[in-house]
């Protein structure tokens, strides 16, 4: 079952095509989607600090790198119950992975323990198997948890996000960062 997502409505333009995956309960579905640039898409960094970034992720597999980026996240005091984020975080994965290539990761949850969206980003220099659609390791993580309530905003950062780590120069980047001031 493929179907084509295109919300065009306030989009300055369109800024690439892309699959994710869903599940309905019962079936996993590939949908084919049309991700657009919004006027009032917010920086990533407005939802990242200092603290929510870690260069040197001890990190050897998937799970222990879910159990490390929510304790980053934990960092920025905006979640309530951080068993419970880890909890949504873990079951968000169980739909798929969300090892989208290139080396990144971006393990996402909504739920209502977090006060606003927040995210972590992490880098393992080793690379965790995380499941990626292409098999390969993943050095780069944005993990973020957003209020049940936040919707848009949350597909926004996502998108984004989406979008950015495209940019092998971006990704080079990051990997190169020395400092969390140099990732923001």
């Amino acid at each position: 079952d493929s179907r084509t997502i295109l919300d065009t409505a306030g989009a300055d333009q369109l800024i690439g095509r892309g699959d994710m995956l869903y599940t309905n309960g019962n079936d996993v579905v590939r949908v084919q989607c049309a991700f657009v640039d919004t006027p009032e898409v917010e920086k990533i960094t407005e939802f990242i600090t200092v603290q929510s970034v870690d260069l040197n992720m001890k990190t050897t597999n998937k799970s222990e790198a879910i159990v490390e980026l929510t304790k980053i996240l934990e960092k920025s005091g905006k979640l309530d119950n951080i068993d419970k984020t880890l909890e949504a975080l873990k079951e968000r994965e169980k739909l798929g992975s969300t090892g989208i290539g290139k080396g990144v990761a971006i393990p996402h949850a909504k739920t209502e323990f977090a006060k606003d969206l927040v995210i972590a980003f992490g880098v393992s220099k080793q690379g965790v198997n995380f499941n990626s659609v292409d098999d390969e390791k993943v050095n780069l993580f944005f993990a973020f948890a957003s209020p049940l309530k936040n919707s848009q905003t949350y597909l926004k950062i996502l998108a984004r996000i989406s979008r950015l780590i495209r940019n092998d120069d971006f990704r080079e980047k990051l990997l190169g960062a020395k400092t969390p001031e140099q990732v923001l």
